[in-house]
């Protein structure tokens, strides 16, 4: 079982949907001198990154068959262990670029805003839940009410989450005061890959959170802590991007330390790799790229003076060895700092493969 959930994860790569090199210069920083053309470009490169997803997500998909119809081995060895950090398991999340060209159907993309917090592939299977983090360690290893991942309940289930996952303070804000609380123990939620048994590979984004929510919804215990389930597992909210929406979401008083904002293509699928189908942006940036309104405690002085497309781009020159791709890698984003942070069973057949009769 560990041997294939190891293959699983390593062939994520394989099926990438994007040929770019994460860390290679962002294209449309490439002729500021013609930005029609880059614009056409960018809408090209998403409409490629469309067509490619098609064929890319089958490999996906048979690599869960073989995870699901294989034996679980249970742990015999004496005292709790932590398993070794796998650098197959590094560089498999789907990944974003900076949103530099609005595309014209963007009202019906979605926004997800992101918490400054470790991104983490999440799988509960063989009666444990395992978080990995983007190079492929082991962050930690706890049980969990998801499928999967205790002994008690379904524990030769698989269950695959892409999540954000926290130990750290956290500022609470309000419009009069700011103070530093302690942040309990959570998981936040941003994708669905597979939940007890049921891929949703196939599935499209927009469907990807619908079932998350209502799978979620229909596990209250998720939401609490407990010896059984140390993380509270929440899914982070969402909107579609239309301006009176989005600018409800940027001024909500979040549970978290707001990092950044992905927009997603409603039809994109879970595939791993950077793609130009999912984009990025810091808060400071939305009132000047998608002409959004943000509370001031969202405003940052330093890049005051600086717009900010200048800002992605010098930003990339400088740090052309750590391109910021949005949550995936999760690098600071800031010019001045170079440190890698790492920081129910009866599913819609339109909307999931059933792995476990196949």
């Amino acid at each position: 079982m560990d041997d294939d959930l190891n293959n699983l994860i390593a062939d994520f790569g394989s099926a990438g949907v994007s040929q770019l090199n994460q860390h290679q210069v962002h294209p449309r920083f490439r002729e500021f001198k013609n930005e029609n053309k880059e614009k056409e470009k960018q809408r090209q490169r998403r409409q490629d990154a469309l067509e490619r997803q098609k064929s890319a997500r089958e490999d996906f998909v048979l690599k869960l068959r073989g995870l699901i119809n294989s034996t679980p081995k249970k742990d015999t060895s004496p005292g709790v262990q932590r398993p070794r950090p796998n650098r197959e398991f590094a560089d498999q999340f789907m990944t974003s670029e900076w949103l530099v060209d609005i595309p014209e159907d963007f009202e019906e993309w979605v926004m997800v805003p992101c918490p400054s917090a470790r991104r983490c592939l999440l799988v509960a299977s063989n009666g444990v839940t395992t978080a990995y983090s983007k190079k492929g360690f082991v962050i930690n290893q706890f049980p969990s009410h998801l499928p999967g991942g205790n002994y008690s309940q379904h524990k030769n289930s698989l269950t695959i989450l892409d999540c954000f996952i926290t130990e750290r303070r956290h500022r609470e804000s309000s419009s009069e005061t700011s103070k530093t609380s302690e942040n309990p123990k959570r998981i936040w939620v941003v994708d669905l890959i597979c939940w007890n048994d049921l891929s949703f590979t196939e599935s499209e984004f927009d469907c990807r959170q619908f079932m998350l929510k209502s799978r979620l919804e229909e596990n209250g215990n998720l939401h609490e802590q407990s010896a059984k389930n140390p993380y509270a597992i929440v899914a982070l909210p969402w909107c579609y991007c239309k301006k009176e929406a989005m600018t409800e979401m940027m001024n909500r008083e979040f549970d978290f330390e707001l990092d950044g904002v992905l927009f997603y293509h409603p039809k994109v699928l879970y595939i791993p790799g950077q793609n130009a189908m999912i984009g990025w942006l810091e808060p400071w940036m939305m009132p000047e790229i998608l002409d959004v309104p943000i509370p001031e405690r969202l405003q940052k002085p330093e890049n005051r003076g600086e717009n900010a497309k200048d800002y992605m781009a010098r930003f990339e020159s400088v740090n052309s060895q750590s391109m910021y791709i949005g949550g995936a890698d999760r690098y600071t984003g800031r010019l001045n700092i170079q440190k890698d942070v790492e920081m129910n069973e009866q599913s819609d057949k339109s909307c999931a493969l059933d792995l476990s009769n196949t």
